[in-house]
């Protein structure tokens, strides 16, 4: 039996690394799905803004809007102060919606294992539980930024959606003000 062949037999991983390398795996493929998961509500976010946008845009006044206030009466002047501020605020809370899920939309995963780390000669010589240990240490690491990437995905959507329901209800008090009061 040569030198590579004993160090080999003797070199083995414990069982825990094992364990702790298939809790790594499991996050790990945790996270991927809770990724996926988010991106599949941007895409609808971005979808429904889309379309929202187009309805809101087409519906304002815009000639009336740019045409100078009416102050003839304190009543009209307030109307018109209302309605042009809850317009404009609602399309720029929209429109920042929009940004902000076309942001979270083009951000790349940027954590990975990255296994040509580990094809270093100088690893080779090194016991098999302390490369585990490194693998797994490296893991974790990953882990830990790709759980942080995606608080802060999650954090912007939902972020995104208060805004969309501020500015949905600010659009809706400018659909009530036009309607009814004027």
């Amino acid at each position: 039996m040569n030198k590579y062949s004993e160090d080999l037999l003797q070199s083995t991983v414990e069982p825990s690394y094992f364990m702790v390398a298939f809790l790594c795996d499991t996050q790990y493929k945790r996270l991927i799905k809770i990724e996926d998961d988010i991106y599949t509500k941007v895409s609808i976010l971005i979808a429904f803004m889309a379309a929202l946008l187009i309805v809101v845009v087409n519906d304002m006044k815009w000639k009336e809007m740019f045409r100078g206030w009416d102050l003839s009466s304190l009543v009209t002047f307030i109307h018109t102060g209302l309605y042009q501020i809850l317009s404009l605020a609602s399309l720029v809370g929209m429109l920042l919606t929009t940004f902000i899920a076309l942001k979270i939309s083009v951000t790349k995963r940027e954590h990975e294992l990255d296994a040509t780390r580990f094809n270093i000669p100088s690893l080779y010589r090194l016991p098999a539980s302390e490369v585990a240990q490194k693998m797994i240490d490296d893991l974790c690491l990953v882990i830990d930024s790709f759980r942080k990437e995606l608080d802060h995905k999650q954090a912007m959507y939902n972020g995104a959606v208060r805004l969309l329901t501020i500015s949905t209800v600010l659009y809706v008090m400018k659909v009530v003000i036009e309607n009814v009061l004027g």
